[in-house]
């Protein structure tokens, strides 16, 4: 992204309607909803010559966690929201910290080849074959990092708050810290579970999700502090916010979320139905059963995001 898409590509609260602008087809069509208290969205840009509008078409094979990232990279316009574009052109050292099935480096080092991208995961469903030559992935833990002190001009993190006890999110932050070099930046995503108009069914899978992780000594809650965990590792020119994810209703996005969302409840079918006291028939005909009730409710969530700066002093 530029600087002056960087600009564009912060969020704002919409007031009275946002218009969805559907760029997946050939026709483009738009609607207009009205927008809910709090509501966020990124700002409009010209979808249709950006690549990060390039989403996949229904027979696509594409594994869940590459379907939840073409579904962030819709959300927020992009790989990233840092002001690192300068950075990434003249050619920086790139950390993707639980890099899953390494989709985002995939991505940034196909768009920004001058730098050079590492993806590191405690479990590996890497890629395997068309790698590019400026990225790698290695088995590593985000709690105790195997790399040298200010290595990486960039450090990304996205989606680990199903894994992190508090103590863990303490000690991420310290060891993405102490691998950013000074004037590099440190960007967080994390989807927060909490939901404005829920339906009753998803509050109870809201509950069931918080039961099993508090056993794991797991609060979820905390993706709402990812700007106060990167201020505690002394990092400056912080920013936090949120862009809204509809499910069911807003148009192209709002099939793409609440898709996203049954992917994701599905996947943790075998820990969640037991808990709810369902057959895992019962748990999956609720789970298709929620975006009627999202529709009807004009459900949403937040995807939080923070990033900062690791100061020169």
């Amino acid at each position: 992204m530029s600087q002056s898409e960087q600009q564009t590509a912060k969020t704002n609260t919409a007031e009275l309607t946002v218009e969805v602008n559907d760029t997946s087809s050939a026709t483009s069509s738009s609607s207009y909803y009205q927008v809910p208290e709090g509501y966020r969205v990124s700002e409009n840009r010209d979808a249709a010559t950006k690549s990060w509008y390039r989403l996949p078409t229904d027979d696509e094979e594409v594994g869940r966690l590459d379907f939840q990232h073409y579904v962030i990279r819709y959300l927020v316009h992009g790989n990233f929201s840092s002001p690192v574009e300068d950075l990434l052109l003249e050619g920086i050292q790139v950390l993707d910290a639980g890099t899953g099935s390494g989709r985002w480096v995939l991505e940034m080092a196909a768009d920004y080849p001058e730098s050079t991208y590492i993806g590191t995961d405690k479990v590996s469903i890497f890629p395997t074959e068309e790698i590019p030559a400026n990225c790698e992935f290695m088995l590593a833990n985000t709690l105790n990092l195997p790399f040298a002190d200010e290595t990486f001009g960039f450090v990304y993190q996205r989606n680990l708050m199903m894994s992190h006890t508090p103590a863990d999110w303490k000690n991420a932050m310290i060891e993405m810290a102490r691998v950013t070099k000074p004037g590099g930046w440190i960007e967080c995503f994390e989807i927060d579970l909490d939901m404005t108009n829920p339906p009753s069914d998803y509050t109870r899978l809201r509950n069931a999700v918080g039961l099993a992780t508090q056993i794991k000594g797991i609060d979820i809650s905390v993706v709402k502090k990812l700007g106060s965990f990167l201020e505690s590792c002394g990092l400056v020119e912080v920013e936090q916010d949120y862009v809204s994810c509809p499910f069911a209703w807003g148009g192209r996005v709002g099939t793409l979320c609440v898709r996203n969302l049954e992917l994701g409840y599905l996947a943790l079918r075998a820990s969640l139905a037991p808990v709810m006291g369902m057959t895992d028939e019962e748990y999956e005909e609720m789970i298709y059963g929620l975006a009627a009730q999202f529709r009807t409710n004009r459900s949403w969530i937040k995807v939080h995001y923070a990033f900062g700066m690791k100061p020169f002093n």
